[in-house]
């Protein structure tokens, strides 16, 4: 039954709720390099911002960035042992009259499904969508009074990632929990590290 519902949410998302706005838009949240120029930049912005608005000290820009490149990459190696393990297809290589983007940037129907593997690993769960959750959360909990909208970031990018075709619906909820079990694990090790630290240096 959730198989059912993922792919019927699927076809709404990737097939019938589009437009040829969106079909400029959402692929920038897909675009790698584009995201990491993006989140730099913002990221950057939003740091000068908060020291700015709200006191915040210079320790907490260069925790963050720490914190961010931890997570980051916890979230991505899990996504990778766990495509791995799962093997799950990817929706342009299962679902026929998926809108797919291409590499090439073009977009295409799919008329048959190839179920042929591809060489951009597995579907479950989405690297994008992990990486995305675990940026927001690590500024959410550094931050404590920024605005909640820094989630927005994962939202596109997981809407992204089904409207290009590259993704099922689960995929992208499976990422965002791993990003967010990622950041937790990132965050309790150095609060323990932290601890631990401290405590050394005062015995």
């Amino acid at each position: 039954m959730l198989l059912a519902f993922d792919t019927a949410l699927f076809g709404l998302l990737n097939g019938r709720a589009r437009s040829a706005v969106l079909d400029v838009v959402l692929p920038l949240f897909s675009d790698a390099w584009l995201l990491w120029v993006g989140a730099v930049l913002f990221l950057g912005g939003y740091a000068w911002y908060c020291r700015r608005n709200y006191g915040e000290a210079l320790w907490r820009v260069i925790v963050l960035v720490m914190l961010l490149g931890l997570s980051v990459g916890v979230a991505d190696m899990s996504c990778n042992v766990i495509k791995d393990e799962v093997g799950r297809y990817r929706p342009f290589q299962t679902v026929a009259g998926t809108h797919f983007f291409t590499p090439d940037r073009q977009w295409t129907v799919v008329d048959e499904p190839s179920y042929a593997p591809g060489s951009i690993g597995g579907s479950f769960p989405s690297s994008h969508a992990a990486t995305s959750m675990a940026v927001a959360l690590v500024v959410s909990l550094l931050f404590r009074r920024s605005n909640p909208w820094i989630f927005a970031l994962p939202l596109f990018v997981g809407w992204s990632r089904i409207y290009v075709g590259k993704h099922f619906p689960v995929d992208v909820v499976g990422g965002w929990c791993v990003g967010m079990l990622s950041v937790l694990v990132v965050w309790w090790g150095c609060h323990l590290l932290f601890i631990r630290f401290f405590n050394r240096r005062n015995t």
